[in-house]
């Protein structure tokens, strides 16, 4: 099945287009952090293409969770600023999602030109799939182009119900996502995964286990599953696992068999901890050495290494060892397709400057894991071809 995608020859000089685009990127201090505009560099050549042929490019996205409410380091400024001043891509910011102002200024723009909505997550209706938001947003353009993967699993206002509205077609980072997680894997296949949202790794767990030979758990999520194996109450980041998580940890252990667990970890001293005596008092960083070694061998026996979540706090000292470990096993080798997700995990490799070591980086954390596991994406959904 293949999505729907804008043909050329209908973008005519002042067309209005409506494009989401991805711009969940960490700031500091009001600038994009360095290293970490990958979601946004994804989108320039559509934008570039469509203003080229004369299209009004109205881009419409989100940073953060806001929770239906302004939050000023949360605004999407640095984001408008980051485009004129480092792609020369001049835009006008609007300041406001949707208002008397915005319409104004969509209005006066001139063909071949950008206008930047204030961030979609400061209406408290974006994340309820509001009709009469969605109305609003509409009213703005002619058309619509989805170009953030990663929110293609959210049904919300922006991605899901203003294509009732408008013209609706996939952009090119759509088209290459779905391209390249549809691509055959050959086997062994290993899922390398860590971090700590069980909630977004459940579903993908519960369908490659199946699929995988190997599944290898560590990071946040690892803790989880060691409760669930042994009993024994652990903490994640000083706070108690919940009973639910742990209950739907262990019943994928007696479902499957092929889920691997560390065998030892650190703790914040740096002290090395067998898994058998880790208990609620330990704080644990990372996977031990001894893990992260036997994760490596597995890794290198594997054909296709699906990697979502370090194994470890990667962003604090003596929390990384792990990932490094595991990712080197895998990374550059030309005989395995390996596919890296989630904003947290694709920084860290790119931190560790090995980046295009990889078959496949994706712009989705819970959009690609999603997708992998077979469920359907409501901004996917609407979009695939007839």
């Amino acid at each position: 099945m293949n999505l729907k995608t804008l043909a050329k020859s209908k973008i005519k000089p002042g067309a209005k287009v409506l494009m989401r685009i991805d711009c969940d990127v960490p700031l500091k201090a009001g600038r994009i952090q360095k290293g970490s505009t990958w979601r946004l560099e994804r989108a320039i050549p559509d934008i570039c293409d469509l203003t080229s042929r004369g299209a009004i490019v109205i881009l419409v996205g989100h940073l953060g969770r806001p929770n239906g409410k302004v939050v000023k380091n949360l605004s999407l400024a640095p984001i408008s600023k980051w485009l004129a001043s480092e792609k020369k891509i001049k835009n006008v910011f609007t300041g406001e999602v949707i208002g008397k102002k915005t319409t104004n200024i969509v209005n006066q723009a001139k063909p071949g030109s950008v206008v930047m909505l204030e961030n979609v997550r400061f209406s408290d209706r974006e994340e309820k799939d509001c009709k009469k938001f969605a109305h609003k947003l509409a009213a703005l353009a002619d058309i619509y182009v989805n170009n953030a993967f990663g929110t293609c699993h959210r049904k919300h206002s922006s991605v899901h119900r203003i294509t009732e509205l408008l013209p609706s077609y996939a952009g090119s980072v759509l088209v290459e996502e779905v391209g390249e997680l549809s691509k055959k894997m050959p086997k062994p296949l290993t899922l390398l995964v860590g971090g700590a949202k069980l909630e977004t790794k459940i579903p993908l767990i519960k369908v490659m286990a199946g699929k995988a030979q190997t599944v290898l758990i560590g990071g946040g999520l690892a803790l989880v599953f060691h409760e669930a194996a042994t009993g024994v109450p652990l903490k994640m980041k000083g706070k108690i696992i919940s009973a639910s998580e742990v209950k739907i940890a262990k019943n994928i252990l007696k479902k499957f068999d092929n889920i691997k667990l560390p065998i030892d970890y650190v703790d914040s001293n740096g002290k090395k901890i067998h898994a058998a005596d880790l208990n609620g008092a330990h704080s644990i960083v990372d996977i031990g050495l001894k893990t992260a070694r036997d994760f490596a061998d597995k890794l290198k026996k594997s054909k296709t290494v699906i990697f979502n979540g370090a194994m470890g706090i990667v962003e604090i000292a003596g929390g990384k060892e792990g990932t490094i470990i595991t990712t080197r096993a895998f990374a550059g080798n030309k005989k395995v397709r390996s596919i890296v997700g989630g904003g947290d995990t694709v920084a860290f490799v790119q931190a560790e400057g090995i980046e295009k070591k990889f078959s496949f980086l994706s712009t989705g954390g819970g959009a690609m894991l999603a997708f992998l596991a077979s469920e359907k994406l409501p901004g996917l959904e609407v979009l695939w071809k007839l």
